[in-house]
């Protein structure tokens, strides 16, 4: 941009002299009087005083513009740096609002478990007690036809039983009764008189 400032600065001011030599090269062939040769140096000079003045202009407004960039870049680089605080500030305002966000969700799913899970084991306990009770009341009308119906020692162990958990809801481990311990007979040997034969 610089560069092309200075090239049609330069144009501007080379087209005059140009214009001007080619005017004096068509009348070179009639010598010009004196006070036209004086004029032309007069002229001359006038130009390249211009040149120097619009030269000094064009190296001021250089320098100017170099003492704004340089007067810019602080306040550009402090406006940078202002602008990255505010992002980082933002984003961290955002992750703590996403963590939040998560946390809540979690809560909640964690809550929807823990209600469903309570009316699981609700619903278990229910019908493990209404089972019990079950149990408890056929062995009661069971009992209650002790010598009618049925022989009392078998009411007796279907009653033992339960008691010592070997009949559940839905579940028979019935052990074996451990046999009375019998003392072994011996038996004499008596002696034959008699011969085996072979």
């Amino acid at each position: 941009m610089k560069k092309l400032l200075l090239i049609f600065v330069l144009v501007v001011l080379i087209t005059p002299q140009v214009s001007f030599a080619e005017e004096t090269t068509n009348t070179a062939a009639t010598p010009p009087p004196m006070q036209d040769q004086m004029d032309m140096k007069g002229k001359k000079e006038e130009l390249m005083k211009d040149l120097q003045e619009k030269h000094q202009a064009i190296q001021t407004s250089k320098e100017e513009f170099k003492a704004m960039k340089t007067n810019l870049v602080p306040t550009i680089t402090a406006e940078r740096i202002a602008m990255r605080e505010t992002f980082k500030a933002k984003r961290d305002e955002f992750k703590q609002k996403l963590a939040t966000l998560k946390d809540e969700k979690k809560k909640t799913i964690a809550e929807r478990v823990d209600a469903k899970l309570s009316a699981i084991n609700q619903k278990r306990t229910d019908q493990m007690s209404q089972t019990l009770k079950r149990i408890e009341d056929a062995l009661a009308r069971i009992e209650s036809f002790v010598g009618t119906r049925y022989d009392p020692g078998v009411v007796a162990a279907l009653s033992e039983a339960c008691k010592e958990g070997q009949i559940k809801p839905g579940q028979v481990k019935l052990r074996r009764p451990a046999k009375p311990v019998l003392s072994p007979q011996i038996t004499p040997i008596t002696q034959t008189n008699e011969t085996l034969s072979v």
